[in-house]
């Protein structure tokens, strides 16, 4: 489909808003896509955050001449929330499109995005998905069927799948939700709060699978669980202060359970974890993983409630 099918005259100005902290080598291939699209030049603005990067980034940003180029220099790595928001705010265009630095794009990626918002007021939550690596094979087939891949196409997405590391929202519509909570400054939790502050506002969330972008994270299992029990003990108390229904919907009442209590243990959790290890490079069943994931957040979470 071409770009300019309909007139340039409804395509929305967009500006690309990239978070990134020594992703050098990732940035060097995604910054190119963005600017090759073919979208007007008048419409777009790529703007760079950088959070105190040691590996070249910033020396390289300063040898791109493209005046659709803004680098937004900050002196230190921020929680992703300042980050975003600074860049919100810098933002000069309508319609804002969020990506995290260590993802590549597809062909239109940005134009996919702007489509949907000449359709409606929405917020739009792109394709992302993990590049495989042998070792992680198992884990990144998993994770790639999470959020909303494990709904039908036209089904509503919940707030609580909203994710920012591929997503558009226009600037007017984040202004009216209040931006992302600057209080989430650990891992996790600050997209999923402004998805549920859209949810309750009555502002769709849509998926658009055409607007493909590639992860090239390698987080390893035993990061992504360190993780996941910090998101517990810090995030999710905090999550639960502003949205108390999401103690049902992230399962916590099952942390009451015995049964629950008896899975959560060392005796349990350490031969799981190890099958996980062993067999992610061929093949682990979805439940292992998922009993992983509310062990690991649950955990943390008890811990915050013992404090």
């Amino acid at each position: 489909m071409s770009l300019n099918e309909g007139g340039n005259q409804q395509q929305p100005s967009v500006s690309v808003l990239v978070t990134s902290f020594n992703q050098k080598v990732i940035l060097q291939r995604l910054v190119p896509q963005l600017l090759d699209e073919a979208y007007p030049h008048d419409k777009l603005e790529v703007i760079v955050v950088d959070g105190g990067s040691t590996d070249g980034t910033r020396e390289w940003l300063a040898t791109l001449q493209d005046r659709r180029m803004r680098p937004l220099l900050q002196p230190a790595n921020r929680s992703r929330s300042s980050s975003r928001n600074n860049a919100i705010r810098a933002a000069g265009n309508d319609v804002i499109v969020m990506l995290d630095g260590d993802h590549t794009v597809e062909k239109n990626f940005i134009m996919w995005h702007a489509r949907r918002h000449t359709e409606r007021e929405c917020i739009v939550v792109g394709e992302s998905q993990f590049r495989s690596h042998w070792r992680q094979r198992a884990l990144f087939r998993y994770l790639n069927t999470r959020g909303v891949h494990k709904l039908s196409a036209d089904e509503p997405i919940p707030g609580r799948y909203f994710r920012s590391g591929n997503c558009s929202i226009r600037k007017s519509v984040l202004e009216r939700l209040g931006l992302f909570d600057e209080t989430f400054t650990e891992w996790g939790g600050e997209d999923l709060e402004l998805g549920v502050r859209a949810e309750e506002a009555g502002i769709p969330i849509v998926y658009e699978p055409r607007a493909r972008a590639w992860h090239h994270h390698r987080r390893s299992l035993g990061a992504l669980l360190r993780n996941l029990e910090a998101y517990g003990e810090k995030s999710i108390p905090h999550l639960l202060k502003k949205h108390p229904q999401l103690y049902m919907e992230l399962n916590l009442h099952q942390l009451e359970k015995s049964w629950m209590r008896l899975l959560m243990t060392g005796a349990v959790y350490y031969p799981v974890r190890l099958l996980a290890d062993l067999l992610s490079p061929v093949y682990v069943p979805p439940i292992i993983f998922d009993y992983l994931h509310i062990r690991q957040y649950g955990r943390g979470f008890l811990r915050s409630q013992e404090e």
